[in-house]
C-alpha cells in the first residue's frame, strides 16, 4: 500500500469518528487555559502520531499497515481524554489557534515588513520631492534673476579661476604697458636724432669743404628722414603697446567683475548660456518632481490596500485570541515545525 493511501485511510479513520456535544463560543474567543490545554494536548498527540507512523512505516504488508493504523482513533481519543478535553473543543481550538497563528504571521513579519517598506520609500520619496520643490524654487528665481546656479565647489573654483585670469591680465597689461613707454621713449629718441640731422643739413659746419657740402646735405637729409621713420615705426608700436595694454586691462576687469560675482553672466553668450542652462534644469527638475508625486501616489495606495487585507484578515479573528497566540508564538511554531518535520500523519490544528 502506498504512502498516499496510508494516509488517507488515517484520515478517513478520523473523519468517521463521532462527534461530542461540545459547543463553540458565539464570539470565537478561547481564554488562556484553553490554549494551553490545546497546546499540551497538541504535543501529546503529535508524539503519539509520531510513534503511529513509525508503525505503520515498519509494516512490511498492507494487512500489517491496516491493522497499524486501525486503533488510530481510540488512541487519538485516549490522548484528549488525557487531557480531558472534548474532541469538539480540541478541534476547535485548533482551527482558532491556527487562523491566529496565520494572522500574526502575517502582520508580525511580513505585513511588518512590508509597512516598514512602504514608509521607508515614502520618506525617501518624500525627501526627493521636498529637494526637487527646493532646487525649483532656486532655479525659477535663478532664471529671474538671470543669474547661473552654482554650488560652493564650483563657486570657489570659478573665483580662483578669476582671479588668476585676472593677474595674468594685470601681467599681460603692465608688459604691454612697460612696451608702450619703451616705443614712446624710443621715437622722441629719433625725433631728436632727425632733428638734429636737420639742422646740420640746413647748417653745415664750417670745416665742411664747399666741394664736400652738397654730399654732406645729402647725407643728413638722408639720416633725418631714416630717423623720421623709426620714429613713426616707435610710435605705430607705441599705438599697438597701448591698445593691447587697455585691452589687457579691461579682461582684468572682467575677471575682477567675475571673482567678486561668478554668479553673473557678462557677455551676451554668457547670459544666452544661462538662461539656456536654466530652462533645462527648471525642464529636469519639473520631471522629477512630477515622478516623486507619482511614486507617492503609488505608495498611498500600497498601503491601503495593505490596510485592507489586514483587516478583512482580521474581521473574524477576535483580538484576545491573537494576544493569546502572539505569548505562546514560540510554542505553537515549535510544534507546528516539528510536525512537519517529522511527517506528521495529520496536522497538528485539524487532528
Amino acid at each position: 500500500m502506498s504512502n498516499w493511501v496510508t494516509r488517507s485511510v488515517v484520515v478517513l479513520l478520523l473523519a468517521i469518528s463521532a462527534r461530542g456535544a461540545w459547543t463553540p463560543p458565539a464570539d470565537k474567543k478561547f481564554t488562556e487555559d484553553q490554549l494551553k490545554v490545546f497546546l499540551d494536548t497538541q504535543k501529546d498527540w503529535l508524539n503519539e502520531d509520531a510513534k503511529i507512523l513509525h508503525d505503520i512505516s515498519a509494516s512490511q504488508t498492507d494487512a500489517m499497515r491496516i491493522a497499524a493504523a486501525g486503533d488510530l482513533d481510540k488512541r487519538y481519543q485516549a490522548c484528549l481524554a488525557r487531557h480531558k478535553i472534548s474532541r469538539e473543543e480540541y478541534e476547535w481550538l485548533g482551527q482558532q489557534a491556527l487562523a491566529a497563528w496565520s494572522s500574526l504571521t502575517f502582520f508580525d513579519k511580513a505585513y511588518k515588513e512590508t509597512n516598514d517598506q512602504i514608509d521607508a520609500q515614502t520618506k525617501e520619496n518624500n525627501a526627493k520631492l521636498a529637494d526637487a520643490e527646493k532646487r525649483l524654487t532656486t532655479y525659477q528665481k535663478a532664471q529671474r534673476d538671470g543669474v547661473r546656479v552654482m554650488s560652493a565647489e564650483d563657486r570657489d573654483e570659478s573665483i580662483q579661476s578669476a582671479k588668476d585670469d585676472q593677474q595674468s591680465a594685470l601681467d599681460e597689461a603692465k608688459q604691454h604697458g612697460d612696451d608702450a613707454t619703451a616705443a614712446q621713449a624710443e621715437a622722441k629718441q629719433h625725433d631728436a636724432d632727425a632733428k638734429i640731422a636737420d639742422d646740420l643739413a640746413a647748417n653745415p659746419p664750417s670745416d665742411i669743404s664747399s666741394g664736400d657740402r652738397p654730399r654732406y646735405i645729402d647725407n643728413k637729409k638722408s639720416e633725418a628722414q631714416a630717423a623720421r621713420d623709426a620714429a613713426k615705426d616707435a610710435r605705430s608700436r607705441e599705438d599697438d603697446a597701448a591698445k593691447a595694454e587697455a585691452e589687457a586691462q579691461a579682461r582684468a576687469t572682467i575677471a575682477a567683475q567675475q571673482a567678486a560675482h561668478p554668479e553673473v553672466p557678462i557677455t551676451d553668450d554668457e547670459k544666452a548660456t544661462v538662461k539656456s542652462d536654466n530652462d533645462a534644469a527648471i525642464a529636469a527638475v519639473k520631471t522629477d518632481i512630477a515622478e516623486c508625486q507619482l511614486q507617492s501616489a503609488q505608495m498611498g495606495a500600497e498601503s491601503q490596500q495593505l490596510k485592507i487585507s489586514a483587516e478583512q484578515m482580521n474581521k473574524d479573528i477576535p483580538e484576545g485570541n491573537l494576544d493569546l497566540m502572539r505569548k505562546y508564538a514560540d510554542r505553537y511554531h515549535d510544534q507546528l515545525t516539528s510536525a512537519f518535520s517529522a511527517g506528521s500523519t495529520t496536522q497538528p490544528a485539524h487532528p
